[in-house]
């Protein structure tokens, strides 16, 4: 991305192009985090439904007894719950791996306030939190 101020005072020019450059990267930044939110809370809720089901299957399998004709019933039961497990640790391994972006926030904003501070020394900052 290229990014051109044309002004008569070429100092004001720098200060505009770089008070640009800092919104548009405090905005790609909002949009990563909001992204990363929204994928960790669908892998949690995943996560969650899992659990349920594991807890209902092994209650039940608890509940079933050690019959030898319920011995069929209790393998399947068993098998499902070593899948659900199975998928339990690749969602936890991938909410794991879905990181907020490190990147504070607030070092773009303080950028933005000094550029417009030196841009306009006479007027107060204003900033707009969502």
């Amino acid at each position: 991305m290229r990014i051109s101020v044309v002004d008569t005072d070429p100092v004001r020019a720098a200060l505009v192009a770089n008070i640009v450059v800092a919104v548009f990267a405090e905005q790609n930044q909002a949009d990563q985090a909001k992204s990363y939110a929204t994928s960790k809370a669908n892998l949690q809720e995943q996560m969650d439904k899992l659990d349920e089901q594991i807890q209902a299957d092994t209650a039940y399998l608890n509940n079933l007894g050690s019959a030898p004709e319920t011995q069929a019933e209790r393998e399947q039961i068993n098998s499902r719950l070593a899948q659900y497990r199975q998928a339990y640790a690749y969602l936890l391994q991938s909410r794991e791996q879905v990181n907020w972006p490190r990147y504070r926030m607030y070092r773009i904003s303080s950028k933005k306030r000094k550029l417009f501070h030196q841009l306009f020394p006479s007027r107060r900052w204003c900033s707009a939190r969502p």
